[in-house]
């Protein structure tokens, strides 16, 4: 059975309207797709104390999952193969843009959520501490620096290989041994060991 000229005409004008359907598809999903990326809080981390013999190191994440903002409080348990432990969590109502640790005895961090700082205690409650600036604050970041693949701590006889080349954030000492370490990319974390 021969194809007439109209039936050959009207079958590539349907293929050639679905090509396009499908292609206005892919491009709109990748719209949306980096603008929603744009929007993602980038992660926040923070070594609230190191581990030693006797203590597993305590770890503060802020990080947004489905659309909501979360504060976690890990213990990182050093003789579990450096498993994450949920010891609290909450959700906040912002973007966390900081984690930082106070120069006092307080026990605790303070979080930059929207613009403004809010201390918290270790079980997550909201404490009113009078906020005394940036100057008090201190993070637990390592300096480093990345040559190719290759990271290499300052001051120390340390370097590892960034073999995925993904974006590095910092680095974090998570034991006084200085025998592991916290790193933090965009969007996840991982641990180093000596």
């Amino acid at each position: 059975m021969q194809e007439s000229r109209r039936e050959r005409n009207i079958r590539y004008s349907l293929v050639s309207f679905f090509l396009v359907i499908t292609f206005i598809g892919f491009t709109w999903n990748s719209r949306t797709d980096s603008i929603h990326s744009l929007d993602k809080q980038s992660l926040q981390v923070l070594v609230l104390s190191e581990g030693n013999k006797d203590e597993n190191p305590t770890v503060v994440v802020a990080r947004e999952n489905e659309a909501e903002n979360y504060l976690i409080i890990y213990e990182v348990d050093t003789q579990d193969r450096f498993r994450f432990l949920v010891k609290e969590q909450m959700i906040v109502n912002g973007t966390v843009s900081a984690l930082k640790k106070q120069n006092s005895k307080e026990n605790g961090f303070w979080a930059l959520i929207n613009g403004d700082w809010t201390f918290y205690n270790s079980s997550m409650a909201k404490k009113s501490v009078h906020f005394q600036g940036e100057d008090g604050l201190n993070g637990s970041d390592v300096p480093f620096e990345m040559i190719n693949d290759e990271v290499s701590l300052i001051n120390e006889e340390v370097s590892f290989s960034n073999v995925n080349m993904e974006k590095l954030q910092s680095i974090h000492l998570l034991d006084e041994n200085q025998a592991a370490w916290l790193i933090v990319y965009e969007q996840k974390f991982e641990v180093a060991k000596k």
